[in-house]
């Protein structure tokens, strides 16, 4: 954005991002809404830009996956001391796809184990076929053709369901700084 910190429109799209996460909370007092922040910032507002190129620009599908897991290989999210909160954090879907030095197999019998099947046939279908569909898992992904109306596969230990994406509300307030600025999509 070029941007300089003394800038009233860096001000600004500041305030309008804290009130978004924090309201009248000072961010270090509140824990959970820095990390929804860093998440949104971080992680899924570049997502969320890719897919709307995708949608705009692309010939392929575009498919989402939420990854909500709370189990025992969330060895990130457990080292970094955050277990109280609910989901994963960013790199702990990839304990559930590769052996790790870090953690132990799961037993069979575990809901880490029923993760890490699912996880397993949905990347393989899709890097054999292009579609994370297969007979493995109980529901079906939808290619995404929406900007304004995301759905995702949330993948949790329990189940796999659709729902609209739980941050869009908030992706789209970043995205409008951007188009602030007419910051074209990739």
């Amino acid at each position: 954005l070029d941007l300089q910190p003394t800038d009233p429109t860096a001000a600004e799209y500041g305030e309008r991002l804290k009130s978004l996460y924090f309201a009248d909370d000072q961010c270090l007092a509140n824990q959970e809404s820095y990390l929804k922040y860093s998440s949104d910032s971080i992680f899924w507002h570049g997502i969320y830009r890719a897919v709307m190129s995708r949608i705009a620009h692309g010939n392929g599908k575009t498919f989402l996956f939420r990854f909500h897991v709370n189990a025992a290989l969330n060895l990130y999210k457990i080292n970094k001391k955050c277990t109280q909160y609910e989901g994963a954090s960013h790199v702990d879907d990839l304990f559930y796809l590769f052996k790790s030095i870090h953690a132990d197999a799961p037993a069979r019998d575990s809901k880490e184990f029923n993760v890490v099947q699912k996880m397993i046939a949905i990347f393989t279908n899709f890097a054999v076929t292009g579609s994370p569909n297969c007979d493995a898992i109980p529901i079906k992904f939808v290619a995404q053709n929406n900007a304004d109306k995301l759905s995702c596969v949330q993948i949790t230990e329990n189940d796999l369901t659709e729902i609209e994406l739980p941050e869009l509300k908030n992706l789209k307030v970043w995205n409008s700084i951007y188009e602030d600025h007419d910051v074209p999509l990739y």
